[in-house]
């Protein structure tokens, strides 16, 4: 299995961030100043650069503004959720219930990685996995952040519990600002799904409901949005 990553910039970023999953790059712009920096990533890290007609590049992306090359990256390999627990005495842990829309995904894992959470954690079933178009949507950091895919997510609140973390879950009429929360812990960090939220078995698992004081006249945030005020609040008191 393979995975599509297209277009200048997301393929520089992915052979920067994650080389050893690129397996080839295809161009038909071969010899383009813009790909200067594509074709000497691809030397230095050992990656096939190869020239082909604009018809497969076309075939490979079925739509999207490839500019002429396409990166074939092997499968995303998730980690255990055992890997992205720490036995230190503050951590994060990024879980999102069932988050549905790719390039919120991506979103997310990209603020995921700017502020150094230790692992995300997605459903196996209703929800967005890690694909060509997420990969892109992250600008190439869903390779730098442990992702894991859980087939219950209520369940895995429960082995994070037992393990020392604390449930913070974040929703419109949460009790607490975020900023009122003490985030030296290790910190279990739910955020729902685009519509429907957190839902009520995963909201039943938190220790803490959360949420982002804003104008009364804006309904809510994005979930990408929300999730990066939050991560840097958890950061800022962490750094």
């Amino acid at each position: 299995m393979s995975i599509k990553i297209f277009g200048v910039h997301p393929v520089e970023e992915l052979l920067a961030v994650a080389p050893e999953s690129v397996q080839e790059i295809v161009t038909s712009r071969m010899g383009a100043k813009e790909l200067n920096q594509i074709e000497s990533l691809a030397n230095t890290h050992g990656v096939r650069f190869k020239s082909v007609d604009a018809d497969k590049v076309e075939q490979l992306v079925e739509r999207g503004n490839h500019q002429g090359v396409v990166a074939i990256a092997s499968d995303f390999q998730y980690a255990s959720l055992e890997d992205i627990m720490s036995e230190g005495p503050t951590a994060c842990v990024l879980i999102l219930d069932q988050v549905q829309d790719p390039q919120n995904l991506g979103a997310v894992l990209r603020a995921a990685a700017a502020f150094g959470v230790d692992g995300v954690v997605i459903p196996k079933d209703r929800a967005a996995s890690v694909t060509g178009t997420v990969v892109r949507a992250s600008a190439g950091q869903a390779y730098r952040v442990p992702i894991t895919q859980v087939t219950n997510i209520a369940r895995t609140l429960e082995t994070l519990r037992d393990q020392g973390y604390w449930v913070v879950g974040t929703f419109m009429d949460g009790e607490q600002a975020a900023w009122d929360v003490d985030f030296k812990m290790k910190t279990a960090l739910v955020m729902g799904g685009e519509g429907k939220g957190i839902r009520p078995l995963v909201e039943k698992g938190c220790d803490f409901r959360v949420r982002i004081p804003m104008q009364k006249q804006v309904e809510s945030l994005n979930v990408a949005v929300a999730t990066s005020i939050m991560l840097y609040e958890i950061q800022r008191q962490l750094a």
